[in-house]
């Protein structure tokens, strides 16, 4: 009988800790985790700009990034940060070393804001707490505006990705703003990324009649008549058009797909594309990283094994 008390007691605490470890492992990746996006409000008069960083902290081992921030274009619109270069692009902030850059594009009539880029050698990984990106905001019309961030994937040096939380933004347009002067946040020379060129994609015409002569008549009718009818075809819609393609990047190397589905090709050349250097977008348990966890739970288990051998000998 005291055998079974005590094997029984032993169970309970064995399955107590099997159960409480991996509420622990969440929690520590919780704390863990990376924040980017909009750590503050902003108010802002009609006409007005105001400079609007996005931020992250707690982050370890940055290499690339791919964000995307969505805003309403009615009420602000993003000011270009780089006049010599076509389009409208946000501002770099000086977290990262400029690199490889494939996206860096704010649309104001979609009310789209989209930055992908990597660091490239001899860049180290960058840890800690800064500015990604700096948003030259102006307002509009008086209303409210989301910073909503819709796509977020950081990745490590070796294309691994790293777990994020995304904060969103707002920032209001009212005439009862009160005006205030800010310092101008630091940012980097735009000359320094090196844009890589992305496919666009190739109009193709839908149904285009093509007219083909095509005779009807035989040529004793042909030459009686003296005329050929013409019948009018329509030729098959062109193949073979590219389509747009969004890409990650990581390791100084280019890593390219579709926008949604990141499905990576490999390229021949310096910049080899390749599945390994696409930004991962998962961050989760495995028993490789967390070795020791399975180590002790084996040796408690033995432990309790043993001991619970011994007491039955003694009985």
């Amino acid at each position: 009988m005291k055998f079974w008390k005590q094997k029984k007691y032993a169970v309970m605490v064995l399955t107590w800790m099997l159960l409480m470890l991996p509420m622990g492992i969440v929690a520590a990746q919780g704390e863990d985790d990376a924040r980017v996006g909009f750590f503050e409000t902003y108010e802002i008069q009609p006409g007005s700009r105001v400079e609007v960083p996005v931020q992250i902290e707690d982050v370890q081992d940055l290499y690339g990034i791919d964000i995307e921030i969505k805003f309403d274009p009615e009420v602000i619109k993003i000011d270009d940060a780089d006049p010599e270069t076509e389009g409208t692009q946000p501002a770099l902030g000086t977290f990262l070393d400029a690199g490889l850059t494939l996206f860096n594009t704010a649309d104001n009539e979609e009310g789209v804001i989209r930055f992908v880029m990597s660091q490239m050698n001899p860049s180290e990984p960058k840890s800690g707490e800064g500015n990604i990106l700096v948003l030259y905001v102006q307002g509009l019309a008086e209303g409210e505006s989301d910073l909503e961030i819709t796509i977020l994937e950081l990745s490590t040096r070796a294309g691994e990705g790293i777990a994020a939380e995304s904060v969103d933004g707002v920032v209001t347009v009212s005439e009862a703003a009160a005006s205030k002067e800010s310092t101008s946040i630091p940012v980097q020379d735009p000359t320094l990324m090196v844009i890589v060129p992305t496919s666009q994609p190739t109009e193709k015409p839908e149904n285009t009649p093509t007219p083909t002569m095509t005779s009807t008549l035989s040529s004793e009718e042909a030459e009686a008549e003296g005329s050929v009818s013409l019948e009018t075809t329509t030729q098959a819609e062109l193949s073979n058009t590219t389509t747009p393609t969004t890409h990650a990047v990581s390791q100084g190397n280019v890593s390219q797909g579709n926008d949604t589905e990141h499905q990576p090709t490999t390229n021949e050349g310096d910049e080899s594309l390749t599945e390994e250097d696409s930004i991962n977008t998962t961050a989760g348990f495995t028993l490789v990283r967390h070795w020791w966890i399975v180590a002790l739970v084996l040796v408690i288990a033995l432990g309790l094994g043993g001991y619970l051998l011994s007491t039955r000998k003694s009985v």
